[in-house]
């Protein structure tokens, strides 16, 4: 298996690979990492650190803002408290192709919503 599709495999399961004091870490859902998983990401442990070193996109550093919600969320886990709802209503046809280079470029432009904690 290669590099990209364990990291695939991994976002699909809904885990994410951090960096941790230059340690490989793994955050996901409990029963997600089989011993299968596990040997995948031991057998390619450098080739995954040497992938997000050099993939920016991937590896976005947290803003000091980011820090305080994600260590709030540690102190009381799921408190919707600090999340901002937001929906808006679209009039007209819409050109579903356009809004998604539309998103596609916001998020290629900001790093931050390219963070993953």
């Amino acid at each position: 298996m290669s590099v990209a599709d364990l990291l695939d495999k991994l976002e699909r399961a809904g885990a994410g690979l951090f960096l941790s004091n230059g340690k490989l870490r793994v955050k996901a859902p409990k029963g997600v990492l089989g011993d299968g998983l596990k040997a995948e990401l031991s057998e390619h442990r450098d080739a995954l650190l040497e992938s997000l070193l050099s993939s920016p996109e991937r590896c976005a550093m947290a803003s000091a803002g980011q820090l305080q919600l994600w260590f709030l969320d540690r102190l009381d886990p799921g408190n919707p408290s600090y999340n901002n709802p937001l929906a808006l209503h679209l009039n007209g046809p819409l050109d579903q192709g356009v809004l998604e280079n539309a998103l596609d470029s916001l998020i290629e432009r900001q790093a931050v919503l390219r963070t993953v904690l």
